[in-house]
């Protein structure tokens, strides 16, 4: 047993670590409200230019649109559940929707898609 000005080693590493775990689900909880209304955004993007490609008759778009929809929803969603690993799930689903936005932008502007 070591002792630190006083206390035992074991009482001061476990006030650090509670208070370390205590400042990493403050920031956790903050970050909840930036990350739903960043997907929120999204959301409301992806159903306006899904839209306008359905307008057109152009279902690629259409269906890149929806699935990026469908992403952002979902991390909107999981950001508030108490699940283990949850910052890698955020991250995967708004990667995956940002991909299927990307790949719609492209294709909107690429000549063997001119409807999008």
């Amino acid at each position: 047993m070591i002792e630190i000005a006083g206390l035992d080693s074991s009482y001061v590493v476990g006030t650090t670590t509670k208070a370390i775990q205590g400042l990493t689900n403050g920031i956790v909880d903050i970050s909840k409200g930036p990350v739903s209304t960043d997907s929120a955004g999204k959301l409301v993007k992806s159903v306006y230019k899904g839209l306008k490609g359905y307008a057109k008759g152009d279902f690629l778009c259409t269906g890149l649109c929806a699935t990026s929809g469908v992403f952002e929803t979902a991390a909107g969603v999981v950001v508030w559940l108490p699940i283990t690993g949850k910052i890698f799930t955020v991250a995967a689903l708004k990667s995956a929707s940002k991909l299927c936005m990307t790949i719609r932008d492209l294709s909107a502007g690429g000549p063997t898609n001119p409807l999008c």
